[in-house]
């Protein structure tokens, strides 16, 4: 592992050093595509790409044996490995790599072991078996205890908090004439047997060693359920489902998927007209946890509905759910997303409490902005979100949102701080592309030396936040691009390209491979965020076929017809023009 880390730092160093290195950033190089492309002999160009093959002189003896993780290969990267999969699969576990079937059944098999949070069920039989009706449970819960005892059925206690607002929820569907599911005894049994503490126990193992190292945004070394709201446990439960090995579960789940979209959604702090003032002071921590959750819980709803309910559903939050997303996020106050209120000056004075708090909520608006993205790049949705309200922080590293403890917490903020090189709180998704677009600011050893120790999360936002800025270009000019714009994007998105290579980013995904052969530590993995510089190729290609199309030709009539698809079909046919090479060339104008 020091021999690694040695040659990734060193490699590092070249950025403020680059006489040391063999290639020079400053030329073309000339890669072959790939033999299985259709035009094998075309050629691509790629400024400032590093040489795959370039270590440092005084390195040669160990290049063989060294890739560096975050060494980027036109000749892999064209070929899209994760986005052309992503564009043909449906669900969860085909599109984003939420383990192998085997893990997902060892998982099962063992959900204490593999849920990082310290409150899953005892493995008492009493409590592992639940009864089979509804009273039978309801008369468990009353003689083995409620939210006060700490005996066994503080579990159960939270099984009934989310039928009890489930069923609240079906009736009040009911009353208004939208209900799709019609109330009974033996609906109540199903809702009962899906959330029990076992099922429970098994779906939010699943979740959190499968789904959330695709979403980290839920502090795990502080999470207790029986402290979380019904909703974002059930939301949580149907995602865990959704990645079950057993073909039941999943299909239990999406009898559960619109009830608990609509339980979420009538949440009060979407109504909330205080709800920004609350924010604005590090008290009521009660009250700002509740809004949090519900935020978490409207985003995992958006998740799940897009990507495992039906086409309907789908249309739904892509026309309705994402926009009041959206809209509790800015109440609550994107500039709230911050860190500039936790001390990392002395031990004493710092909160673990306050930094879960406004980490998770930094992290849950960098995903807002990533899923709208996402869905302008995917289903030629409209992004509901602009660069200039972008203003959340960049997120801290794992290392400090899973420090097991509020002293390995204080250490891993605080130097992370330090080796930052600039106040961190001073860096936002805004200021972080403000600087890439401007050659001269990223030239400067301090701002390189930031963007070397910003996480593999941060630079996949800062990449989706690029995007956007693409996609406004391509779809929202009346006449030609603006090519000042166009050059001042193009110019982020080759920064970026740059500042990719990293020590930093270099060890985080270094440890996957480790981190993923065991079921205790599956959820410290990094998700499908490594695959950011797939993203940055989609985004760079677009801008250089826009410099080739740039003819004055409107571009309204093309996106009138291809805006608001709910499938994949223009993301599909862009990937496999650039893996064809029928595209245009990553060429300078």
């Amino acid at each position: 592992m020091r021999i690694y880390e040695s040659v990734f730092q060193t490699l590092d160093d070249t950025v403020d050093h680059p006489e040391t290195t063999i290639a020079n950033s400053d030329n073309d190089i000339e890669l072959m595509l790939p033999p299985s492309l259709r035009n094998p002999g075309r050629r691509m160009q790629l400024t400032s790409w590093n040489n795959p093959d370039s270590l440092l002189i005084e390195h040669n003896a160990i290049a063989p044996f060294c890739r560096r993780p975050t060494q980027l290969d036109i000749n892999v990267l064209i070929e899209f490995p994760f986005l052309d999969n992503f564009t043909k699969a449906t669900g969860f576990v085909s599109s984003f790599g939420c383990g192998t079937k085997q893990q997902r059944l060892s998982i099962t098999l063992d959900p204490i072991r593999a849920n990082p949070s310290e409150n899953a069920s005892p493995r008492e039989e009493k409590v592992l078996n639940p009864a089979t009706h509804w009273v039978e449970i309801a008369r468990n819960m009353l003689v083995q205890g409620t939210k006060d005892t700490a005996d066994p059925g503080v579990s159960l206690y939270v099984t009934h908090r989310i039928v009890d607002q489930i069923r609240e929820t079906a009736i009040k569907q009911y009353h208004r004439g939208s209900a799709d599911i019609h109330w009974s005894t033996s609906v109540e049994a199903l809702c009962y047997e899906f959330f029990n503490p076992k099922n429970l126990d098994k779906c939010l193992a699943l979740f959190w060693s499968c789904w959330y190292p695709n979403w980290p945004t839920i502090h795990a070394p502080t999470f207790k359920r029986v402290e979380k709201s019904p909703s974002l446990i059930a939301v949580m439960a149907l995602v865990g489902a959704c990645l079950s090995a057993e073909d039941h579960d999943h299909a239990s789940a999406q009898l559960w998927f619109d009830l608990v979209e609509d339980l979420v959604y009538s949440d009060a702090a979407f109504d909330d007209q205080n709800i920004s003032n609350t924010w604005k002071e590090s008290t009521n921590t009660d009250r700002r946890s509740a809004h949090l959750q519900t935020l978490q819980a409207a985003y995992c709803v958006c998740l799940y509905q897009t990507w495992e309910g039906s086409k309907r559903s789908k249309r739904r939050v892509l026309r309705q759910r994402f926009n009041d997303l959206v809209y509790l996020a800015r109440d609550i106050g994107l500039d709230q997303a911050s860190l500039r209120s936790i001390d990392t000056s002395d031990p004493a004075g710092f909160d673990w409490e306050e930094y879960a708090l406004r980490e998770s909520l930094i992290r849950i608006c960098s995903y807002i902005c990533n899923i709208d993205a996402s869905y302008a790049l995917f289903f030629c949705h409209v992004p509901r979100t602009t660069l200039s309200e972008l203003v959340m922080e960049i997120s801290s590293p794992e290392s400090c949102f899973q420090a097991s403890s509020k002293e390995e917490c204080f250490i891993e903020l605080k130097v992370w701080r330090e080796r930052m090189g600039i106040d961190a709180t001073n860096m936002n998704v805004l200021s972080a592309v403000i600087a890439l677009c401007d050659n001269a600011i990223m030239r400067t050893p301090a701002m390189r030396r930031t963007f070397a120790h910003l996480s593999v999360l941060s630079m996949f936002t800062i990449v989706h936040a690029l995007y956007l800025q693409v996609y406004s270009l391509a779809n929202f000019s009346m006449t030609a691009p603006d090519t000042t714009r166009m050059t001042s994007v193009e110019n982020a998105l080759r920064n970026w390209q740059q500042s990719w290579p990293s020590h930093t980013r270099d060890m985080e995904l270094f440890d996957l491979l480790e981190k993923e052969s065991d079921l205790s530590t599956m959820w410290q993995r990094i998700g499908f965020m490594r695959y950011a510089p797939e993203y940055w190729l989609i985004a760079y290609s677009t801008v250089k076929k826009m410099y080739k199309q740039n003819d004055g030709i409107s571009q309204i009539s093309e996106t009138a017809i291809t805006v608001g698809n709910h499938d994949m079909i223009e993301a599909r046919r862009l990937i496999a023009e650039l893996r064809s090479g029928a595209i245009v060339p990553i060429v300078d104008s």
